[in-house]
């Protein structure tokens, strides 16, 4: 007799998801809470202990649908974005409006108090952010939305 959850395998899962049982479906509110709270405020400590509860990485979305990766992003914290591409979040998940992550950090109107956008754009870009993927939310590329020279060349220099 199931549970009435099925787990259908998607490829937007980490590795480790894709291997592990489905999470009973009460569990999963109350992991993606926590895991969402800790990279909103770039609380790594918090994360290493999301991340061995094996919180899903790719599942996890706020209520604009901006994932675990797009939050750490606005906290400024490399470090918990670093956290997260290990755990194996994927680098070019996109929210409900196709904005990845390297978008985030791009676009000053999505998160104006981002303190260090340049070392962001540069570690993302590093790690494989796709600067050519457009958002369905303003129709541009993470090299368009940005305002700054240094940062449109940081990302124009990666292509």
């Amino acid at each position: 007799m199931g549970t009435g959850y099925e787990f259908i395998p998607n490829p937007w899962y980490s590795e480790s998801e894709r291997r592990s049982p489905p999470p009973r479906p009460e569990l999963i509110r109350q992991r993606d809470d926590s895991l969402l709270e800790c990279t909103r405020l770039g609380d790594c400590e918090g994360l290493r202990e999301c991340i061995k509860r094996k919180a899903l990485l790719s599942v996890a979305r706020d209520p604009d649908g901006a994932g675990a990766l797009h939050l750490a992003v606005c906290s400024g914290s490399c470090e918990a974005v670093d956290l997260l591409l290990k755990a194996g979040a994927y680098i070019n998940i996109s929210d409900y409006r196709w904005a990845t992550p390297l978008y985030y950090a791009c676009n000053r109107e999505m998160q104006d108090s981002l303190k260090n956008r340049g070392p962001m754009i540069r570690f993302l870009v590093e790690r494989g952010g796709d600067t050519m993927q457009q958002s369905s939310f303003s129709g541009q590329r993470p090299w368009q939305v940005t305002e700054s020279e240094e940062h449109r060349k940081i990302i124009t220099t990666s292509r």
